[in-house]
């Protein structure tokens, strides 16, 4: 398994980039998750971070910046909203510049059409088959070399993509080794966690990226709450990284720690870091 960990960028109103990927370099990691976005970056800024962590011969995978609320990337209207579509080819097309020079296929991670509004679930796989028949016709179109990973997300939200059922019957369907399940053990414990049983062996099967976050109460603050440091965190995931490493996982399990959710990004990053490889061994 190769260790990432989620690049937010709030980080560099702090530091430079040079100084942040020695911290984090090969020795360390071997990659980062990002949701580009213009309004969080220059363009110019995202392709000179991509060549850097090149050059350091790193890896970049990807997440749909889906917590921009001012910019839509919910499945739930992209049949009817050609604006949604327009910001994924503007994503796209972002995304295409950054991995140009890379040796190794990326993945691009998703999650499937929500609502708000319960009366509304019917639509919601329609709208999530629909976006990624057109998404993997739009990348073989256009040349782009990147997998598709659907992520497993929480049963709190009114979402398709909540349970695993859901998840590895969408991948049967399309049935191509372009697709794949992303499985945020974090997400998966707390959906089950009363009854909480590993998946099957066609479930990890499927499986192209991993999130781990740790759950619990963030600093300065009495509510649990996820994407906290994962050395703080309430949940034992030794039996979930024992499954991985038996099937003999071999890809991208990314540290999804947020920055509003520590005291000190890099210094958790570091500590949670030590503890997924001491799982690992």
């Amino acid at each position: 398994m190769n260790t990432f960990i989620t690049l937010d960028e709030k980080i560099f109103n702090g530091i430079e980039f040079s100084n942040f990927l020695s911290i984090f370099d090969l020795r360390i990691i071997k990659g980062f998750e990002i949701a580009p976005h213009n309004s969080l970056l220059e363009e110019k800024k995202y392709l000179s971070l991509a060549k850097k962590i090149y050059t350091n011969k790193q890896n970049i995978n990807f997440h749909v910046p889906n917590f921009l609320k001012s910019y839509n990337f919910e499945l739930c209207d992209f049949i009817k909203d050609t604006t949604i579509k327009d910001n994924y080819k503007t994503l796209f097309k972002l995304i295409y510049n950054m991995i140009e020079s890379s040796n190794k296929v990326p993945t691009l991670t998703f999650h499937g059409a929500k609502s708000i509004v319960e009366s509304e679930q019917g639509h919601l796989k329609d709208d999530t088959y629909f976006f990624i028949d057109w998404a993997l016709n739009y990348f073989e179109k256009n040349k782009i070399k990147i997998d598709l990973s659907f992520e497993l997300t929480s049963k709190k939200d009114i979402s398709f993509g909540s349970n695993r059922e859901d998840i590895l019957s969408t991948i049967n369907d399309f049935d191509t080794s372009s697709f794949g399940i992303c499985w945020d053990l974090t997400h998966d414990y707390l959906n089950n966690y009363d009854t909480y049983l590993n998946p099957s062996k066609n479930f990890v099967e499927k499986i192209n990226n991993v999130h781990i976050h740790g759950f619990g109460k963030a600093p300065d603050s009495e509510i649990k709450t996820k994407h906290i440091p994962l050395n703080k965190s309430e949940i034992n995931f030794d039996s979930q990284i024992k499954l991985l490493k038996d099937y003999n996982y071999s890809n991208a399990i990314c540290n999804e720690l947020l920055y509003g959710k520590t005291n000190n990004f890099i210094e958790d990053n570091l500590k949670d870091i030590a503890l997924i490889n001491k799982l690992l061994r």
